[in-house]
């Protein structure tokens, strides 16, 4: 048997309309969906935060040095693997054994 995908999204509409769930049902992916005003939930926000953070002060030329340096600092921020394990553990463990 394969791995399952869990796939995290927040309340946005064409996240969990009837297509989005049929579709990824449809493809045997499980869906979290978070409640509502819960940002503290979501992976993505701490590195939106450290994201704004990291590039605030940062005086750039122009529009192309400051897309590069955002992309740089993203992917660093994205690669950390403790960051997700953290997550990961702290928030999807007690669903996902639900789900065994």
């Amino acid at each position: 048997m394969g791995e399952r995908i869990l796939l995290v999204l927040d309340n946005f509409s064409s996240h969990i309309c009837a297509h989005t769930r049929k579709r990824a049902h449809e493809l045997g992916i499980d869906l979290i969906i978070l409640p509502g005003g819960s940002p503290h939930l979501n992976p993505i926000e701490p590195v939106w935060k450290s994201l704004k953070w990291e590039s605030s002060p940062l005086i750039v030329e122009g529009a192309a040095e400051y897309c590069a340096l955002l992309d740089e600092i993203f992917t660093r921020l994205t690669s950390q693997l403790s960051f997700t394990d953290s997550w990961i553990e702290n928030h999807l463990s007690g669903f996902t054994q639900k789900l065994r």
